[in-house]
């Protein structure tokens, strides 16, 4: 191991500049919720019968939501814009919000892409996607060379 000089008096960066410039990372995870990024977090369980994803989407309305399968995908979206005007003689105040997420999942060749159902309740979308009774997904070995 060796000892490298840090270019920077060590007792010239603040507590406050040293976090910074651990959160100012591009590659830090957290980056894209300081942008305003955010993507629902999603559980799934795989029962028996069925697999359910439950995504967390707290404050939106069922309405909000737009589920679709695309090819072997089930894609769930949302978007929403609000906006809020307050005139005065003086002054005008406008804001705008605009929010938007999509999480795409690639569906198990077992599911039964015409029975997934869905239910928004209590801020959670909860997605179910029954499974084929007939399980014949064929297992091949492959040999490796």
């Amino acid at each position: 191991m060796s000892l490298v000089k840090w270019p920077v008096n060590p007792r010239a960066l603040s507590i406050e500049s040293m976090f910074n410039n651990f959160f100012d990372n591009d590659e830090d995870f957290n980056n894209s919720i300081k942008r305003g990024i955010t993507v629902p977090a999603v559980n799934i369980s795989d029962t028996d019968d069925s697999y359910e994803l439950a995504l967390a989407a707290p404050g939106k309305l069922k309405e909000d939501f737009e589920i679709e399968i695309i090819g072997k995908n089930l894609v769930i979206s949302s978007e929403d814009e609000k906006s809020n005007e307050t005139k005065s003689d003086n002054f005008t105040r406008q804001e705008y919000s605009f929010n938007s997420f999509c999480r795409s999942f690639a569906l198990p060749q077992n599911s039964l892409e015409d029975e997934i159902n869905a239910k928004y309740e209590d801020g959670i979308l909860r997605v179910v996607i029954p499974k084929s009774p007939d399980d014949n997904m064929e297992s091949k070995t492959i040999a490796i060379k």
